[in-house]
């Protein structure tokens, strides 16, 4: 199911259905979920290791999951 779903969010890509920024911060929003759930790592850690994969800062990373800083 995991290679359709990348199948055609490649799709909606190309037809510039999804820009690029979304679909990496949807990436992100689901890579955290996925290592605060299933492995357990804190949230510092999960953000980190975030950080670390999609080669970007970790005040980035906390942008794309909590929003604006006030």
């Amino acid at each position: 199911m995991g290679e359709l779903l990348e199948d055609l969010i490649d799709v909606l890509i190309k037809h510039k259905a999804v820009d690029e920024v979304s679909l990496r911060n949807f990436r992100v929003r689901k890579r955290y979920n996925y290592l605060r759930e299933k492995t357990g790592l804190s949230g510092k850690e999960a953000r980190k290791q975030i950080a670390d994969e999609f080669n970007m800062g970790e005040k980035n990373v906390e942008h794309i999951l909590y929003g604006k800083s006030k």
